[in-house]
């Protein structure tokens, strides 16, 4: 009775399995033999090491391998299915005895084999007129039969490879729950007229406590795309919508199912309803006109296009000879929407007919179109590109006239007028030029009287001093004197008894050096001199401080405190370099530090370098 339920069962499970990857096997004929007319008592031995005696492939006509499911009464299992089929001429496997032995070793590749030995017996009825002999062995060992395995099987001297379906694979089908190593949901997909949905849901084993996963996808080999509702809206159903649901295991493989439930339903009229085609009319590298066409729809049907010329007068489109094209071939690609769509051209076309195209769908019962370029949006596009190019070329022009306004203001705020000491020489000269440098170098312009000995001797140093103050008057800047031990005592010196400096001391006198008077003195004393004379007219006008800024480097120390300052200097910004450099680049920059860090960092090395 058992026997009979089981092949009942088989017969049942085998026309379920139709689309199934791999065909199936009960499991009673697992490891046995089968012998065909012509031979008899046919055995099957497991051999741990290959017989000395290995017969020829003369001795073996045909050798098949397949690979199959074994299945008890609620689950399967990957096999193989070995066929060999004997000789006319039993000569070359016949024992002394009339015995007959063919070993059989198989293995996934890399790994050891395992070999059988079938012993069988001829009888009479073998001749070489007889039928050819056949065996057949059924191979079920889970070490030797793996899904998504390649599997090598040698009989005799011949050799056959064979491939065994993935988990994957065998998992998608409708029949999943027989696969022991299947632990995926069964999908169900009820249709809701009344709510316009398609509900889904997943049966499970009652010991699952996974989170359910699924997808959506057109087509089979289509992208399956993320989907968390439990029901599908009527309308986005289409006949090649696949579903696919897992188990969300995090931790580990997580094999899915997968159906296509509603193929040969009545949702073809979605997919016509979601055909959507554009023409567009260009030019071929010859020279040639063309129209190109892209059709998209959810699932790839049959269908075929053709120009046609439209008719103003009538309103008709008539269509052109020889034009027709099949859609059926493709090539069919998926685009980001999900859509799959074809592309195609007609080429060498009549640039000055008025042609657009038809479209004719396979089961639809009028044609579609026509579809015609849109010479007004292809010259709108050209002359949006061209405003576009227009707009980034005003873009550059306003970024690189901000990146040098930018500069500007980053480099310098004008004029600056740098005085030496009295006692311009040696190291001191060295680190004015230095400072006057470093200056230039952050985009200021700066007029040291020591580069200007020329202009000194031309005009006369009070002359020159006038000019230069005169510019940064009406252009900005500040002028900064460099106080040492000499410029300290002149200062207050000066202080003391103004009128005994000599003529250039006053402001007012405006005689060159040479006249007779301190015809031996240095200009740059002189310069120096007439300084001290319009710091005092500003000190006596109320605005002391706003055009003078003295300068002391440290290596060369003025004598006394800034509290002790000669009457004449009180009240000027003071700053001593390079510990102070900071401040004096704020000063010079308007209150910008961060814009003069590294020009600080640079002035600070420069004149350590010198002292």
């Amino acid at each position: 009775m058992k026997s009979t339920v089981s092949w009942l069962l088989y017969a049942v499970l085998l026309s379920g399995f139709s689309t199934l990857a791999l065909d199936m096997i009960m499991v009673p004929q697992c490891g046995r033999v089968t012998c065909s007319q012509g031979n008899s008592t046919c055995t099957v031995e497991d051999i741990f090491l290959p017989m000395d005696k290995v017969f020829g492939s003369e001795a073996i006509w045909n050798l098949e391998v397949q690979a199959k499911l074994c299945c008890t009464w609620d689950a399967c299992s990957p096999c193989i299915f070995i066929s060999i089929q004997l000789n006319r001429s039993l000569d070359q496997v016949r024992g002394q005895d009339d015995n007959a032995n063919i070993m059989v070793c198989y293995s996934p590749v890399a790994f050891m084999p395992a070999c059988k030995n079938i012993h069988f017996n001829i009888t009479a009825a073998t001749a070489p007129e007889a039928i050819h002999a056949q065996l057949s062995l059924v191979v079920c060992e889970p070490k030797s039969v793996l899904f998504s395995s390649d599997v090598s099987v040698n009989v005799g001297s011949l050799h056959h490879m064979v491939k065994v379906p993935s988990v994957d694979e065998v998992c998608s089908t409708e029949h999943q729950g027989l696969v022991e190593a299947c632990d995926v949901p069964r999908i169900g997909a009820d249709i809701d007229q009344i709510r316009g949905v398609v509900n889904l849901s997943a049966e499970h084993k009652s010991d699952n406590l996974f989170p359910l996963k699924m997808c959506l996808k057109q087509e089979r080999n289509g992208t399956c795309k993320k989907w968390t509702e439990k029901a599908i809206p009527l309308h986005s159903v289409s006949p090649c919508m696949c579903i696919q649901m897992w188990w969300d295991k995090v931790d580990e493989r997580s094999h899915r199912s997968e159906s296509c439930p509603f193929k040969n339903t009545a949702f073809q009229s979605n997919v016509w309803a979601n055909v959507s085609v554009s023409v567009v009319q260009g030019q071929m590298n010859s020279g040639g006109s063309m129209l190109s066409w892209n059709v998209s729809t959810p699932c790839r049907l049959e269908a075929e296009v053709w120009l046609c010329q439209r008719d103003a007068g009538v309103g008709g489109c008539r269509e052109q000879r020889s034009s027709r094209q099949p859609l059926a071939n493709g090539p069919w690609m998926e685009n980001r929407k999900g859509l799959w769509q074809v592309q195609g051209a007609f080429e060498d076309i009549e640039s000055c007919v008025d042609l657009c195209m038809m479209v004719k769908i396979q089961g639809m019962d009028k044609n579609i179109g026509p579809f015609c370029p849109n010479v007004y949006a292809s010259r709108w596009r050209m002359s949006l590109l061209v405003l576009v190019i227009v707009l980034l070329i005003c873009i550059a022009v306003l970024g690189v006239c901000f990146l040098h306004s930018t500069v500007k203001q980053a480099g310098g705020e004008g004029n600056i007028m740098l005085l030496s000491p009295p006692d311009a020489e040696g190291p001191v000269s060295e680190q004015v030029c230095e400072l006057g440098s470093l200056l230039v170098a952050q985009g200021f312009r700066v007029c040291v009287d020591l580069w200007s000995r020329a202009q000194l001797g031309s005009l006369g140093p009070l002359p020159w001093l006038h000019s230069q103050l005169h510019l940064l008057d009406t252009q900005g800047g500040r002028v900064l004197v460099v106080l040492t031990r000499s410029a300290w005592e002149r200062a207050q010196h000066w202080g003391q008894d103004p009128q005994q400096q000599g003529p250039f001391a006053q402001a007012g006198d405006t005689r060159a050096e040479g006249s007779g008077e301190d015809r031996g003195s240095s200009p740059y004393t002189d310069v120096f001199s007439a300084c001290l004379s319009c710091i005092h007219a500003d000190r006596q006008q109320g605005c002391v401080g706003e055009r003078f800024t003295l300068v002391t480097f440290e290596s060369h120390p003025a004598t006394g405190s800034k509290q002790g300052l000669p009457e004449l200097l009180q009240g000027l910004p003071w700053f001593h370099l390079p510990s102070q450099s900071q401040g004096l680049l704020s000063a010079l920059s308007g209150g910008r530090r961060g814009v003069r860090w590294r020009w600080t960092e640079r002035l600070k090395g420069g004149l350590a370098s010198s002292l």
